[in-house]
């Protein structure tokens, strides 16, 4: 790995540091989905976090694997790869469980000795990985209640020479987790947002057809539809789509909108 492709940022003052930030902050919030807001989020560590020569992240998914979205060189996704596979190294204990790894030396690691071989084959000296934690974000009392959900993925920091993360990069790689972590929350939330009202839409639409095809109210068709759900145990925004679809047809039959 080197560097001869990218300069660095030279991040001296607070007030540097913090504009910087507020640059990145703006660019993952720019982003069209996840994947880019992930590859600026990895383009920015490169440049703002002393001795980082390269960048990947990865995210836990709900199953409890590990899948990195993005980095800022193919060599990371294999890396990267390995310890997905494996769960053995930096970035899978940073992800799941501590806020900060460290690798310092791949030649003489004793935590990680068969990866750090397998690393070090590939040009890597030193590795630190900074987990992406809603612990200091989420006031779900379930997420405070159960540290495996903290996690939601890592910042991934190569260097070729060991011993390359100081203090300080240590501190401004967790400032730029903080703000990485608010942007895919941010992201999640508007996500979120966009599915409820796709589903009250749906719904909406669901009870206007019983409305109209049943000469009932909207509270009934409602409750119609809150009783069906419940008999069939069907999802209620599943059973709306249904209901949409079986009337999509001119000559639907009333029956056929409400499944039995």
């Amino acid at each position: 790995m080197s560097d001869a492709d990218h300069v660095p940022v030279p991040v001296e003052l607070p007030g540097e540091l913090a504009s910087e930030l507020a640059r990145a902050a703006a660019e993952f919030g720019s982003q069209e989905d996840v994947t880019a807001m992930a590859q600026a989020a990895c383009r920015a560590a490169q440049r703002l976090v002393p001795g980082a020569e390269e960048a990947s992240l990865s995210l836990l998914l709900r199953q409890g694997c590990i899948a990195t979205v993005a980095a800022t060189d193919d060599r990371c996704f294999a890396i990267d790869a390995y310890q997905e596979e494996t769960g053995d190294g930096p970035c899978a204990e940073a992800a799941r469980e501590d806020p900060v790894t460290h690798l310092q030396d791949t030649d003489t690691d004793p935590e990680w000795p068969e990866f750090s071989r397998w690393a070090r084959a590939r040009g890597v000296g030193s590795m630190m990985a900074i987990q992406l934690s809603l612990l200091e974000l989420e006031e779900d009392e379930k997420v405070q209640a159960d540290p495996s959900t903290r996690g939601v993925g890592a910042l991934n920091l190569y260097a070729s020479v060991p011993r390359a993360f100081s203090a300080e990069a240590e501190e401004i790689a967790q400032l730029l987790g903080v703000h990485i972590t608010l942007a895919l929350r941010g992201r999640q939330r508007v996500t979120q947002l966009r599915e409820a009202l796709a589903s009250r839409d749906l719904i909406g639409r669901a009870k206007g057809i019983l409305i109209a095809r049943l000469g009932i109210d909207d509270e009934a068709a409602f409750e119609l539809l809150r009783q069906r759900s419940r008999d069939t145990n069907t999802r209620l925004v599943e059973l709306a789509r249904s209901v949409v679809e079986s009337a999509a047809g001119a000559d639907a039959r009333v029956e056929d909108a409400v499944p039995r």
